[in-house]
């Protein structure tokens, strides 16, 4: 499949084996950033940026690119919205709605936000396994365990959650094969598609909850105690922190470009 989002590829460079605390927190300063920059340039040198370092990690950026294809429908939901929305100087006349320049202006400058976050969460995915992702969030819940939080109950889900992704997209590629394999067609109009993905979603149903049921049944014969879970956390290194600041410090970079564009 080239739709990559959410797969992990291994590899050994400095920012797979960052803490995963620390770059789940950086993550979410970027995420939160990009929805505060002001300018299309400033998201297109941002996309730029993060490109040079997929491929200096070796991540296949090409086929990210190509992923956000699946996310079209949005993207033009979005320009179309602010096009008719918005007013402005009208350059386009559909009976009785009006797109004005402002409104497409502004629409772009939303698509392209999106596009930004796709793909940084993209990127994000590729350097952070499952595990680590898991982790990270029990890290962060750690604390809470003076309030009697059920960290322990909260991993075990976050273990179980994640670890259904892979499964999942694996037994969705192998229905879709064996429902084209009877003469089912996955290509048309929408009305075809969906009849298409009926005959999909019944059986994945129906197999994820035979996989559920089998595993309560394994944690059952094991006596597995979600109180009694250990959950060890990695330390947090000096090449950690150097790649922690290293991102706050573009993130900061950024923002001066996106105030400086302001005030001109």
């Amino acid at each position: 499949m080239d739709f990559v989002f959410g797969n992990y590829v291994e590899s050994d460079t400095v920012i797979h084996r960052m803490n995963p605390l620390l770059k789940m927190i950086l993550f979410l300063i970027i995420f939160i950033a990009m929805l505060f920059i002001k300018h299309i340039s400033v998201y297109l040198i941002t996309i730029a940026i993060l490109s040079i370092l997929g491929l200096m990690l070796n991540l296949p950026v090409g086929k990210l690119f190509y992923s956000i294809r699946y996310f079209f429908w949005l993207l033009l939901f979005t320009i179309g919205f602010n096009l008719f929305m918005v007013p402005g100087k009208i350059i386009v006349s559909v009976y009785h709605f009006q797109g004005t320049y402002e409104g497409l202006i502004i629409g772009l400058y939303f698509s392209l936000r999106i596009i930004t976050i796709v793909f940084f969460a993209g990127l994000f995915a590729m350097v952070t396994s499952p595990e680590e992702l898991e982790e990270a969030i029990v890290s962060a819940l750690k604390p809470l365990k003076i309030i009697k939080f059920p960290v322990g109950e909260v991993s075990l889900m976050l273990s179980l959650t994640l670890r259904f992704v892979p499964i999942i997209s694996d037994e969705t590629r192998r229905i879709i094969t064996a429902q084209r394999l009877r003469g089912a067609k996955f290509k048309g109009n929408l009305i075809e598609r969906i009849r298409a993905l009926s005959t999909v979603l019944i059986p994945l149903i129906y197999s994820l909850f035979k996989r559920v049921d089998e595993i309560a049944n394994v944690m059952e014969s094991r006596f597995v105690d979600p109180h009694r879970i250990v959950t060890t956390t990695k330390k947090i290194k000096k090449e950690d922190l150097i790649c922690f600041f290293t991102g706050n410090l573009l993130i900061f970079v950024l923002f001066l470009a996106d105030k400086y564009i302001c005030w001109r």
